[in-house]
């Protein structure tokens, strides 16, 4: 029979800053839903979640500037393409996996741009502007009813917004009617206090 668990060892260890942010996020996240918000990662409001009517014309045009022979789109994130060797791919699955570089034709194939395609192409022009870490990039977008807010969360001694967020939600506010939620998640420190219990189950037939 297994042997109850035993104490084996307590410390304490430090956070690592991205782990540190990750908690900060998740508690920021838990707190807008009970407030009655849908929060979704940020790139939900770059995108649509559905490829719009002018899919077949994007991707023509994505295939038509491929670097590489027909039969190759662009995928994903990934500075590569990826063959289809004959199978139909629906516009859906080509959507999803490569909306990134499909949404840079939506110029030539769209008069009036979608909200998705205009907050994305703000985001690439404060980008291009902005040389900081964040490039105007933030962590989700919250939704309640008809409202729709960017949210940054900061965690750590680190509280203020980086230039280009800044500037990225300055814009957002007055060409999209989008608002910002900036919160600031101070913990009291960036150690964790640990007990790690063991509880030690043996083999039946030990290798020779």
């Amino acid at each position: 029979m297994p042997k109850k668990f035993v104490k084996w060892k307590r410390g304490k260890i430090e956070v690592d800053k991205n782990l540190l942010g990750r908690l900060g996020e998740s508690i920021v996240k838990s707190i807008l839903e009970k407030e009655g918000f849908k929060v979704k990662f940020f790139d939900d409001l770059l995108y649509r979640k559905k490829p719009c009517s002018k899919i077949s014309k994007l991707i023509e045009l994505c295939r038509k500037n491929c670097p590489r022979k027909d039969n190759y789109y662009v995928f994903d994130r990934m500075m590569h393409c990826v063959r289809l060797n004959g199978k139909t791919w629906s516009n859906d699955v080509i959507w999803d996996h490569c909306k990134s570089y499909l949404s840079k034709y939506c110029f030539q194939v769209c008069k009036r741009l979608c909200r998705n395609r205009k907050v994305l192409k703000i985001l690439e022009e404060v980008s291009a502007e902005q040389k900081d870490e964040r490039r105007g990039s933030l962590d989700f977008v919250a939704y309640r009813g008809k409202e729709i807010w960017v949210v940054e969360v900061k965690t750590g001694k680190h509280s203020e917004l980086d230039a280009s967020q800044r500037k990225f939600v300055e814009r957002l506010r007055r060409e999209m009617g989008i608002g910002c939620l900036h919160f600031h998640v101070d913990l009291p420190t960036n150690e964790i206090e640990y007990l790690v219990r063991l509880r030690k189950i043996e083999p039946i037939f030990k290798g020779t």
